[in-house]
Protein backbone atom coordinates (compact mmCIF):
# COMPACT_ATOMS: atom_id res chain seq x y z
CA UNK A 1 0.00 0.00 0.00
CA UNK A 2 1.54 3.60 -0.99
CA UNK A 3 0.71 6.00 1.92
CA UNK A 4 0.15 8.35 -0.50
CA UNK A 5 -3.10 7.04 -0.40
CA UNK A 6 -3.70 8.79 2.15
CA UNK A 7 -3.85 13.28 2.68
CA UNK A 8 -1.36 12.58 5.76
CA UNK A 9 1.61 10.63 6.88
CA UNK A 10 1.12 7.97 9.05
CA UNK A 11 3.23 9.96 12.01
CA UNK A 12 0.46 12.43 10.82
CA UNK A 13 -2.64 10.22 11.79
CA UNK A 14 -0.40 8.63 14.60
CA UNK A 15 -0.19 12.24 16.42
CA UNK A 16 -3.79 12.68 16.03
CA UNK A 17 -4.74 9.33 17.40
CA UNK A 18 -2.32 10.03 20.59
CA UNK A 19 -4.00 13.35 20.95
CA UNK A 20 -7.34 12.53 21.10
CA UNK A 21 -7.21 8.97 22.49
CA UNK A 22 -4.49 9.44 24.97
CA UNK A 23 -3.14 5.98 23.92
CA UNK A 24 0.96 6.09 23.96
CA UNK A 25 2.24 5.79 20.65
CA UNK A 26 5.92 6.00 19.64
CA UNK A 27 7.46 7.50 16.37
CA UNK A 28 8.12 3.74 15.46
CA UNK A 29 5.22 3.10 15.12
CA UNK A 30 4.63 5.89 12.61
CA UNK A 31 6.82 4.57 10.36
CA UNK A 32 5.17 0.86 10.23
CA UNK A 33 2.48 2.42 9.78
CA UNK A 34 3.50 4.24 6.04
CA UNK A 35 3.77 0.78 4.85
CA UNK A 36 0.72 -1.16 6.44
CA UNK A 37 -2.43 -0.16 4.89
CA UNK A 38 -4.59 -1.85 7.75
CA UNK A 39 -2.79 0.53 9.94
CA UNK A 40 -3.13 3.60 8.06
CA UNK A 41 -6.73 2.70 7.32
CA UNK A 42 -7.34 1.92 11.09
CA UNK A 43 -5.83 5.46 11.70
CA UNK A 44 -8.48 6.73 9.36
CA UNK A 45 -11.45 5.41 11.02
CA UNK A 46 -10.48 6.06 14.03
CA UNK A 47 -10.42 9.83 13.87
CA UNK A 48 -13.91 9.85 11.76
CA UNK A 49 -15.55 7.62 14.57
CA UNK A 50 -13.67 9.76 17.13
CA UNK A 51 -16.18 12.92 15.43
CA UNK A 52 -18.97 10.85 16.11
CA UNK A 53 -18.69 9.50 19.45
CA UNK A 54 -17.81 12.91 21.08
CA UNK A 55 -21.19 13.61 20.45
CA UNK A 56 -22.22 11.14 22.88
CA UNK A 57 -20.09 12.10 25.66
CA UNK A 58 -20.04 9.13 27.10
CA UNK A 59 -16.82 8.04 28.39
CA UNK A 60 -17.04 3.99 28.56
CA UNK A 61 -17.86 4.45 24.97
CA UNK A 62 -14.77 6.30 24.51
CA UNK A 63 -12.57 4.32 26.68
CA UNK A 64 -13.94 1.06 25.08
CA UNK A 65 -13.18 2.29 21.26
CA UNK A 66 -9.74 4.08 21.67
CA UNK A 67 -8.94 0.93 23.75
CA UNK A 68 -10.26 -1.80 21.20
CA UNK A 69 -8.25 0.20 18.28
CA UNK A 70 -5.42 0.72 19.75
CA UNK A 71 -5.17 -3.02 20.59
CA UNK A 72 -5.60 -3.92 16.91
CA UNK A 73 -3.18 -1.71 15.89
CA UNK A 74 -0.56 -2.97 18.45
CA UNK A 75 -1.03 -6.53 17.38
CA UNK A 76 -0.47 -5.70 13.90
CA UNK A 77 2.49 -3.76 14.57
CA UNK A 78 4.46 -5.79 16.57
CA UNK A 79 3.05 -8.54 14.26
CA UNK A 80 4.87 -6.82 11.62
CA UNK A 81 8.00 -6.43 13.48
CA UNK A 82 8.18 -9.84 14.62
CA UNK A 83 7.39 -11.50 11.31
CA UNK A 84 11.19 -10.00 10.34
CA UNK A 85 13.18 -11.06 13.39
CA UNK A 86 15.10 -14.34 12.37
CA UNK A 87 17.88 -13.53 10.16
CA UNK A 88 19.66 -14.78 7.02
CA UNK A 89 23.10 -15.73 8.25
CA UNK A 90 25.70 -14.52 5.79
CA UNK A 91 28.93 -16.36 6.67
CA UNK A 92 31.67 -13.99 7.34
CA UNK A 93 29.56 -10.88 7.62
CA UNK A 94 27.61 -11.41 11.24
CA UNK A 95 25.45 -8.90 13.36
CA UNK A 96 27.12 -8.85 16.50
CA UNK A 97 23.67 -7.32 17.90
CA UNK A 98 21.66 -10.62 17.05
CA UNK A 99 20.62 -12.70 19.26
CA UNK A 100 21.82 -16.47 19.21
CA UNK A 101 20.02 -19.32 21.35
CA UNK A 102 22.70 -21.77 21.60
CA UNK A 103 20.54 -24.29 23.37
CA UNK A 104 16.92 -25.37 21.47
CA UNK A 105 15.44 -28.33 19.84
CA UNK A 106 12.92 -29.17 17.09
CA UNK A 107 11.19 -32.71 17.00
CA UNK A 108 10.27 -35.34 19.51
CA UNK A 109 13.69 -35.91 21.21
CA UNK A 110 12.30 -38.99 23.65
CA UNK A 111 10.50 -41.06 21.05
CA UNK A 112 11.83 -43.08 17.55
CA UNK A 113 10.73 -40.97 14.49
CA UNK A 114 10.82 -37.93 16.61
CA UNK A 115 12.70 -36.34 13.46
CA UNK A 116 8.49 -36.43 11.48
CA UNK A 117 7.09 -33.88 14.08
CA UNK A 118 9.35 -30.94 12.57
CA UNK A 119 6.96 -29.73 9.68
CA UNK A 120 3.67 -30.66 11.16
CA UNK A 121 1.21 -27.92 11.23
CA UNK A 122 -1.05 -26.34 14.06
CA UNK A 123 0.64 -28.36 16.79
CA UNK A 124 -0.41 -26.91 20.45
CA UNK A 125 1.07 -28.23 24.03
CA UNK A 126 -1.67 -30.07 25.15
CA UNK A 127 -1.61 -29.36 28.82
CA UNK A 128 -2.98 -25.73 29.48
CA UNK A 129 -1.88 -25.89 33.22
CA UNK A 130 1.93 -25.85 33.30
CA UNK A 131 3.51 -25.49 37.23
CA UNK A 132 6.76 -25.53 35.28
CA UNK A 133 5.89 -21.98 34.42
CA UNK A 134 6.11 -21.30 38.24
CA UNK A 135 9.70 -21.71 37.85
CA UNK A 136 9.76 -19.55 34.77
CA UNK A 137 7.74 -16.45 36.69
CA UNK A 138 10.60 -16.83 39.17
CA UNK A 139 13.69 -16.90 36.76
CA UNK A 140 14.65 -20.25 37.73
CA UNK A 141 15.42 -19.72 41.14
CA UNK A 142 15.92 -22.72 42.73
CA UNK A 143 15.82 -24.92 40.36
CA UNK A 144 19.21 -26.92 41.11
CA UNK A 145 18.35 -26.88 45.23
CA UNK A 146 16.68 -30.48 44.29
CA UNK A 147 17.82 -33.58 44.96
CA UNK A 148 18.65 -34.74 41.75
CA UNK A 149 18.18 -38.46 42.80
CA UNK A 150 14.81 -37.49 44.39
CA UNK A 151 13.62 -36.45 40.81
CA UNK A 152 14.73 -39.92 39.63
CA UNK A 153 12.83 -41.62 42.04
CA UNK A 154 9.60 -39.29 41.82
CA UNK A 155 10.08 -38.09 45.28
CA UNK A 156 9.24 -34.69 44.62
CA UNK A 157 5.71 -33.51 43.91
CA UNK A 158 6.53 -30.79 41.93
CA UNK A 159 8.61 -32.77 39.47
CA UNK A 160 6.39 -35.32 39.28
CA UNK A 161 3.98 -33.16 37.82
CA UNK A 162 6.42 -31.32 35.53
CA UNK A 163 7.46 -34.70 34.17
CA UNK A 164 4.22 -34.79 32.11
CA UNK A 165 3.98 -31.12 31.56
CA UNK A 166 8.16 -31.06 29.85
CA UNK A 167 6.84 -34.11 27.70
CA UNK A 168 3.74 -32.15 26.83
CA UNK A 169 6.06 -29.62 25.92
CA UNK A 170 8.68 -31.92 24.45
CA UNK A 171 5.39 -32.51 21.70
CA UNK A 172 5.19 -29.06 20.50
CA UNK A 173 8.50 -29.17 19.29
CA UNK A 174 7.30 -28.35 15.60
CA UNK A 175 9.94 -25.66 13.06
CA UNK A 176 6.09 -23.27 13.12
CA UNK A 177 6.34 -22.99 16.48
CA UNK A 178 10.13 -22.79 16.98
CA UNK A 179 10.12 -20.07 14.38
CA UNK A 180 7.28 -18.36 16.65
CA UNK A 181 8.97 -18.82 19.92
CA UNK A 182 11.83 -16.90 18.44
CA UNK A 183 9.89 -14.18 16.98
CA UNK A 184 8.25 -13.68 19.76
CA UNK A 185 11.58 -13.53 21.92
CA UNK A 186 13.91 -11.42 19.35
CA UNK A 187 15.40 -14.32 18.72
CA UNK A 188 17.51 -13.99 15.16
CA UNK A 189 19.69 -17.26 15.61
CA UNK A 190 19.21 -20.81 17.58
CA UNK A 191 20.64 -24.11 17.29
CA UNK A 192 19.02 -26.74 17.15
CA UNK A 193 20.41 -29.49 18.95
CA UNK A 194 19.98 -33.78 18.00
CA UNK A 195 19.77 -36.67 19.91
CA UNK A 196 19.96 -39.92 17.57
CA UNK A 197 18.43 -41.87 16.61
CA UNK A 198 15.39 -39.74 17.88
CA UNK A 199 15.97 -36.47 15.75
CA UNK A 200 18.97 -36.80 13.37
CA UNK A 201 21.28 -34.21 12.07
CA UNK A 202 19.44 -34.41 8.64
CA UNK A 203 15.95 -33.73 10.36
CA UNK A 204 17.54 -30.67 11.09
CA UNK A 205 19.97 -29.91 7.97
CA UNK A 206 16.40 -30.35 5.97
CA UNK A 207 14.59 -27.65 8.61
CA UNK A 208 17.92 -25.11 8.46
CA UNK A 209 17.44 -25.21 4.65
CA UNK A 210 14.07 -24.10 4.87
CA UNK A 211 14.84 -21.63 7.14
CA UNK A 212 18.21 -20.42 7.84
CA UNK A 213 18.31 -18.83 11.20
CA UNK A 214 18.38 -22.75 12.31
CA UNK A 215 21.93 -23.81 12.94
CA UNK A 216 22.01 -27.23 13.62
CA UNK A 217 24.55 -29.60 15.40
CA UNK A 218 25.07 -33.12 14.51
CA UNK A 219 25.27 -35.77 16.56
CA UNK A 220 26.26 -39.77 17.03
CA UNK A 221 24.01 -42.70 17.01
CA UNK A 222 25.13 -45.27 19.27
CA UNK A 223 22.49 -47.99 18.64
CA UNK A 224 24.30 -48.58 15.17
CA UNK A 225 27.37 -49.74 13.61
CA UNK A 226 28.89 -46.84 10.81
CA UNK A 227 31.85 -44.67 9.77
CA UNK A 228 31.35 -42.09 12.43
CA UNK A 229 34.33 -40.73 11.64
CA UNK A 230 33.21 -39.96 7.93
CA UNK A 231 29.42 -39.28 8.53
CA UNK A 232 30.75 -36.21 10.94
CA UNK A 233 33.37 -34.88 8.26
CA UNK A 234 30.36 -35.15 5.57
CA UNK A 235 27.52 -33.68 8.52
CA UNK A 236 30.21 -30.24 9.18
CA UNK A 237 30.66 -29.51 5.29
CA UNK A 238 27.20 -29.87 5.27
CA UNK A 239 26.58 -27.11 7.90
CA UNK A 240 26.91 -28.63 11.60
CA UNK A 241 27.84 -25.82 13.69
CA UNK A 242 28.99 -28.47 16.76
CA UNK A 243 28.15 -31.82 18.13
CA UNK A 244 25.41 -33.16 20.76
CA UNK A 245 26.05 -36.03 23.54
CA UNK A 246 23.24 -36.68 25.77
CA UNK A 247 24.22 -39.43 27.60
CA UNK A 248 20.98 -39.95 29.70
CA UNK A 249 18.68 -40.12 26.40
CA UNK A 250 20.94 -41.90 24.35
CA UNK A 251 22.44 -44.38 27.11
CA UNK A 252 25.56 -44.20 26.90
CA UNK A 253 28.16 -42.71 29.13
CA UNK A 254 30.49 -39.97 28.33
CA UNK A 255 33.50 -41.79 29.41
CA UNK A 256 32.38 -44.68 27.69
CA UNK A 257 35.20 -46.16 24.41
CA UNK A 258 32.61 -45.15 21.52
CA UNK A 259 31.91 -41.57 22.91
CA UNK A 260 35.50 -40.80 23.11
CA UNK A 261 36.15 -41.93 19.90
CA UNK A 262 33.35 -39.91 18.21
CA UNK A 263 34.92 -36.91 19.97
CA UNK A 264 38.27 -37.82 18.89
CA UNK A 265 37.07 -37.61 15.91
CA UNK A 266 35.31 -34.61 15.89
CA UNK A 267 38.08 -32.58 17.31
CA UNK A 268 40.04 -31.39 14.46
CA UNK A 269 36.99 -29.43 13.37
CA UNK A 270 37.20 -27.09 16.13
CA UNK A 271 33.53 -26.58 16.82
CA UNK A 272 32.31 -27.15 20.15
CA UNK A 273 30.55 -30.13 21.67
CA UNK A 274 27.47 -29.65 23.73
CA UNK A 275 26.86 -32.43 26.78
CA UNK A 276 23.69 -32.73 28.66
CA UNK A 277 24.71 -32.24 32.07
CA UNK A 278 23.35 -32.87 35.67
CA UNK A 279 21.08 -36.06 36.28
CA UNK A 280 17.72 -35.90 35.64
CA UNK A 281 14.50 -37.76 33.94
CA UNK A 282 12.44 -37.62 31.67
CA UNK A 283 9.92 -40.62 30.45
CA UNK A 284 6.46 -39.74 32.83
CA UNK A 285 5.47 -43.55 32.00
CA UNK A 286 8.55 -45.06 34.34
CA UNK A 287 8.11 -48.51 32.79
CA UNK A 288 8.97 -47.69 29.84
CA UNK A 289 11.87 -45.19 29.67
CA UNK A 290 13.86 -46.50 26.50
CA UNK A 291 17.21 -45.70 26.61
CA UNK A 292 17.01 -43.41 29.35
CA UNK A 293 19.87 -44.04 32.15
CA UNK A 294 19.76 -40.75 34.62
CA UNK A 295 22.69 -41.29 37.33
CA UNK A 296 24.74 -41.24 33.00
CA UNK A 297 24.29 -37.27 33.26
CA UNK A 298 26.47 -36.95 36.88
CA UNK A 299 29.00 -34.42 37.19
CA UNK A 300 32.15 -36.93 37.70
CA UNK A 301 31.65 -37.82 33.79
CA UNK A 302 31.52 -34.62 32.35
CA UNK A 303 34.32 -33.41 34.37
CA UNK A 304 36.96 -37.10 32.96
CA UNK A 305 35.77 -36.47 29.42
CA UNK A 306 36.52 -32.37 29.67
CA UNK A 307 39.97 -33.20 31.19
CA UNK A 308 40.23 -35.80 28.10
CA UNK A 309 40.05 -33.66 25.59
CA UNK A 310 41.71 -30.40 26.68
CA UNK A 311 41.87 -28.95 22.70
CA UNK A 312 38.30 -29.33 22.48
CA UNK A 313 35.66 -26.98 23.23
CA UNK A 314 32.81 -28.29 25.17
CA UNK A 315 29.54 -26.70 26.56
CA UNK A 316 27.92 -27.46 29.81
CA UNK A 317 24.39 -27.94 29.20
CA UNK A 318 22.47 -26.14 31.58
CA UNK A 319 25.10 -25.39 33.68
CA UNK A 320 24.73 -28.96 35.78
CA UNK A 321 21.04 -28.96 35.46
CA UNK A 322 19.69 -29.59 38.99
CA UNK A 323 23.60 -29.92 40.34
CA UNK A 324 25.09 -26.22 39.12
CA UNK A 325 26.46 -25.31 42.34
CA UNK A 326 28.49 -29.49 42.17
CA UNK A 327 29.96 -28.34 38.61
CA UNK A 328 30.95 -24.87 39.01
CA UNK A 329 32.93 -26.30 42.50
CA UNK A 330 34.16 -29.43 39.44
CA UNK A 331 34.94 -27.83 36.29
CA UNK A 332 35.59 -23.99 37.52
CA UNK A 333 39.19 -24.63 36.71
CA UNK A 334 39.04 -26.32 33.41
CA UNK A 335 39.73 -23.75 30.47
CA UNK A 336 37.92 -25.47 27.50
CA UNK A 337 34.89 -25.14 28.47
CA UNK A 338 31.82 -22.71 28.05
CA UNK A 339 28.35 -23.03 30.05
CA UNK A 340 24.86 -22.05 28.58
CA UNK A 341 22.18 -19.97 30.63
CA UNK A 342 19.04 -22.50 30.22
CA UNK A 343 17.16 -23.05 33.45
CA UNK A 344 19.82 -20.49 35.35
CA UNK A 345 18.26 -18.00 37.58
CA UNK A 346 20.07 -14.05 37.74
CA UNK A 347 22.06 -15.46 40.36
CA UNK A 348 23.44 -18.59 39.13
CA UNK A 349 24.38 -16.46 35.58
CA UNK A 350 26.56 -13.70 38.06
CA UNK A 351 27.95 -16.95 39.62
CA UNK A 352 28.89 -18.20 35.84
CA UNK A 353 30.67 -14.77 35.40
CA UNK A 354 32.75 -15.30 38.38
CA UNK A 355 33.93 -19.14 37.77
CA UNK A 356 33.90 -19.15 34.54
CA UNK A 357 34.01 -15.60 32.99
CA UNK A 358 31.56 -13.84 30.65
CA UNK A 359 33.81 -14.86 27.79
CA UNK A 360 32.77 -18.23 28.24
CA UNK A 361 29.21 -18.14 28.93
CA UNK A 362 26.35 -18.44 26.25
CA UNK A 363 22.92 -17.63 26.27
CA UNK A 364 20.35 -20.34 25.73
CA UNK A 365 17.01 -21.36 26.64
CA UNK A 366 16.34 -25.01 25.95
CA UNK A 367 13.58 -24.30 24.08
CA UNK A 368 10.79 -26.22 24.34
CA UNK A 369 11.48 -27.64 27.14
CA UNK A 370 11.95 -23.96 28.59
CA UNK A 371 10.56 -20.79 27.13
CA UNK A 372 13.16 -18.15 25.53
CA UNK A 373 11.94 -15.15 27.00
CA UNK A 374 12.49 -16.03 30.62
CA UNK A 375 15.40 -17.01 30.00
CA UNK A 376 16.48 -13.51 28.28
CA UNK A 377 15.07 -11.96 30.81
CA UNK A 378 16.65 -13.88 33.55
CA UNK A 379 20.21 -13.12 31.64
CA UNK A 380 19.14 -9.53 31.03
CA UNK A 381 18.79 -9.07 35.15
CA UNK A 382 21.96 -11.19 35.70
CA UNK A 383 23.83 -8.46 33.19
CA UNK A 384 22.24 -5.43 35.77
CA UNK A 385 22.53 -3.36 32.35
CA UNK A 386 25.85 -4.13 31.20
CA UNK A 387 25.16 -3.68 27.67
CA UNK A 388 28.85 -4.44 26.56
CA UNK A 389 28.11 -7.49 28.81
CA UNK A 390 24.50 -8.48 27.11
CA UNK A 391 25.70 -8.50 23.80
CA UNK A 392 29.10 -10.75 24.58
CA UNK A 393 26.85 -13.21 25.93
CA UNK A 394 23.51 -13.25 23.56
CA UNK A 395 26.13 -13.24 20.54
CA UNK A 396 29.78 -12.84 20.76
CA UNK A 397 30.48 -15.74 22.59
CA UNK A 398 28.35 -17.94 20.75
CA UNK A 399 29.89 -16.16 17.38
CA UNK A 400 33.52 -16.94 17.84
CA UNK A 401 32.62 -20.32 19.39
CA UNK A 402 30.94 -21.84 16.36
CA UNK A 403 33.22 -19.64 13.88
CA UNK A 404 30.27 -17.82 12.42
CA UNK A 405 31.97 -14.95 10.89
CA UNK A 406 35.08 -17.49 9.41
Amino acid sequence: MNSANYPISGQALLAIFKKRSGFPVTAQWGEKAESHQGVMSILSRFIALHDIWICFETASIHWLLTMGYAFYLSIIIFYEKSSTLSGKLIKGDFNMNQIIDIHAHLGDICFPGGGELIEKKGVRKKLLFDTVRLTELLLYRGVGNINPESVVKMGNWFYRRSFKETMARNLAGTRENFKKSMDEAGIHFSVSLPIPPYVTFADLKTAAEKDSSILPFTGIDFTREYDVEARLVEDVKAGARGLKLHPILQGEKLTSKRTFEGVEAFAPHNLPVLMHTGISAYYPDRSNTLMEQPSYGDIHYVRDIVKAFPGVSFIIGHGGMLQKQETMEMLGGCKNIWVDTSLSSPRVIREYFKVYGPERVLFGSDWPWGNRNPAKRSLKKACQGDKSLEKRIFSENAVELMQLNS
